[in-house]
């Protein structure tokens, strides 16, 4: 690395979440790597940066998939191998994803200020974002949960890329804590060969990690590999109050404005309908996790704040013990025209762990359904 530094072939390093994004000088444009590409085939690939600027979406842009390693030097052979602890998503382009989506046509685009490497842990697909109805499946989406990420950077020199990347990762892998929005707490590690204990608020006696330990109610969570207390790590939560929801199903949903925004608990965001390319028809619903039976009350719809487009005007409340039966709606009913909360409460408290939101008409006559926020209000 010390002599890929005094080439000065880096020259800046950003942290974008689960990605790296390496920016070289503008004579670091050839791309030489191995990849996957379908089954267990391997794909040698060699171009230069220029070769593959296609669509104005980030992911577009020249993307890899299943890399193992990835090269960038210069006319001379020099430069840098990076290579994968496991597999990642690599693209390399003379601008920025940012300068590409804001121009519509090549010659729009400001002079090269470099060549920008980009290692992602993964990427998500654009499904039918792209030409039809719905977006991406659940298993080509990339979701903001706990990610390890690891690669190595070696020198090149004369093209001997394919000799510096015959090494592996080594050392101890960490160790991931992370609590999900209904409480459950995971612990986590790429070596999933090594047995993980774990002790809760203190307790001197450690337990085997077997599955999700709840803590809803808050706590410290500690963990460790049982081979290794010394690689301790230790995450504290705090209770939470409100009443989580996870959506389970959506009938329908715009790429971007998918229903979980119905939960994120930012007013500003919105689930709505399809409109991109068709116009999914009436009825709609979305259907909810509380994580564990509760007595449920009633619910709070909030429809979206930027417009009347899509406001709910009849609706259908179904509630289920297992998410598959749902039996007779347990309440009926009309919003009334406007952007404020509507807060329902049922005829009698139900107990159950999934609710469905269905709904059956809009404010304007259209087939278009919108929300900001679905609350449920429960003990």
């Amino acid at each position: 690395v010390d002599e890929v530094k005094k080439d000065k072939t880096i020259s800046t390093l950003e942290d974008h979440h689960i990605d790296k994004i390496f920016k070289a000088y503008k004579e670091y444009k050839n791309i030489e790597g191995f990849a996957k590409v379908v089954s267990n085939d391997i794909e040698q690939h060699s171009h230069s940066i220029y070769d593959n600027i296609m669509l104005p979406k980030p992911q577009d842009y020249s993307n890899r998939e299943d890399v193992r390693w990835i090269s960038l030097t210069n006319e001379a052979g020099h430069g840098a191998v990076f290579v994968a602890g496991g597999q990642m998503s690599v693209s390399a382009q003379p601008w920025t994803n940012l300068e590409l989506l804001y121009a519509p046509h090549f010659y729009q685009l400001p002079e090269s200020t470099g060549t920008h490497l980009y290692l992602d842990s993964k990427v998500s697909g654009l499904g039918g974002a792209s030409c039809g109805q719905g977006g991406p499946l659940n298993h080509d989406r990339c979701l903001a949960n706990a990610h390890n990420f690891s690669f190595i950077i070696r020198p090149v020199l004369g093209n001997n890329m394919a000799d510096q990347a015959k090494v592996v990762t080594a050392g101890e892998k960490p160790l991931t804590i992370t609590r999900s929005n209904t409480g459950k707490v995971e612990i986590t590690s790429v070596d999933k060969s090594r047995t993980i204990m774990y002790s809760l608020n203190g307790a001197k006696e450690g337990v085997k990690y077997t599955e999700a330990i709840n803590l809803r109610n808050g706590g410290t969570v500690k963990a460790w590999y049982a081979d290794n207390e010394a690689l301790a790590v230790e995450m504290a939560y705090a209770k939470i109050e409100s009443v989580p929801l996870v959506v389970t199903f959506c009938s329908s949903q715009e790429p971007g404005e998918g229903a979980e925004r119905l939960v994120d608990g930012d007013v500003s965001t919105i689930w709505h309908t399809v409109y991109g390319v068709t116009v999914a028809k009436y009825p709609h619903w979305v259907d909810f996790d509380a994580s564990e039976v509760k007595t449920m009350k009633g619910f709070v719809y909030t429809p979206r704040q930027d417009g009347p487009n899509g406001q709910v005007k009849d609706y259908e409340i179904y509630v289920s013990q297992d998410g598959k039966e749902w039996g007779a709606p347990v309440k009926k009913g009309t919003f009334a025209r406007g952007g404020e909360a509507k807060r329902v409460l049922f005829d009698a408290p139900v107990k159950a762990r999934y609710i469905r939101f269905r709904a059956l008409s809009e404010q304007s006559g259209t087939d278009f359904a919108s929300g900001a926020e679905f609350t449920l209000i429960a003990e």
